[in-house]
């Protein structure tokens, strides 16, 4: 089930006939149809004869988006037409990891994607194939003691993880504390990701990684999908 396209974007022009610093997302905003605050950002649409109820937008439906801007590292606030802007997160913009980054879109880009998740304030699209089943989002980080238990593995043990999460730098995985078997998130480089990882990984994967050197003072982990003859030289 799809829903209307999108109006067109604004042409290049009237970008330049808003003199503020948030003049561009004013012009994108006019464009699609949102209202544009400098104080509460992106708002409901200027016309509410015309906006899409939440409701409406069931997970499942496919729907054209337009992209309004980037939030950070973690993903794009998109327009859908509905009364709030949707997010589309960087671990749902492709199958696989997204290795082009934050520049996989740029303000004003269009694309399709498929509502995952809607819980009546927010709504979250994808961009991925197959099934929208997806684990509860973790974001715990992690303290020095749960990484000073790490101190102990040697580089060449194989340790568990499990996908949580991705950014332009890399995955987000999450690691169980030998001793305490108390869970938190860790950073995997891209650099040390394998390539069928590149092709398949999804939150919600189960991996192996080794790890490579323990800071409880950072409170990180440097960690290695590679075999210790593929690692890189700097970790």
């Amino acid at each position: 089930m799809r829903r209307r396209a999108l109006p067109p974007m604004a042409p290049a022009a009237s970008w330049n006939r808003f003199g503020t610093r948030h003049g561009k997302a004013l012009a994108v905003a006019l464009a699609t149809g949102l209202v544009f605050s400098a104080s509460t950002g992106f708002a409901a649409s200027a016309s509410a004869d015309e906006r899409i109820p939440l409701d409406s937008l069931k997970v499942g439906m496919e729907v054209d988006a337009q992209i309004l801007s980037k939030h950070r590292f973690s993903g794009w606030f998109v327009n859908v037409g509905s009364e709030k802007p949707a997010f589309l997160e960087f671990e749902e913009a492709c199958d696989g990891f997204p290795m082009e980054g934050m520049s996989t879109w740029l303000r004003g880009s269009t694309l399709t994607a498929r509502v995952l998740e809607n819980d009546g304030e927010k709504i979250w699209l994808t961009k991925r194939s197959g099934s929208l089943e997806r684990p509860e989002r973790f974001r715990v980080s992690p303290d020095e003691s749960q990484i000073a238990e790490f101190s102990g593995i040697s580089p060449t043990e194989w340790v568990d993880a499990v996908v949580c999460g991705m950014f332009p730098k890399g995955a987000w995985v999450k690691m169980t504390a030998p001793s305490t078997r108390s869970d938190f998130r860790s950073l995997l480089r891209k650099e040390h990701f394998t390539e069928s990882f590149v092709e398949q990984s999804h939150v919600g994967m189960k991996i192996k990684v080794r790890v490579l050197k323990v800071d409880a003072g950072q409170k990180q982990l440097s960690l290695s999908m590679l075999e210790p003859s593929e690692t890189p030289s700097q970790v």
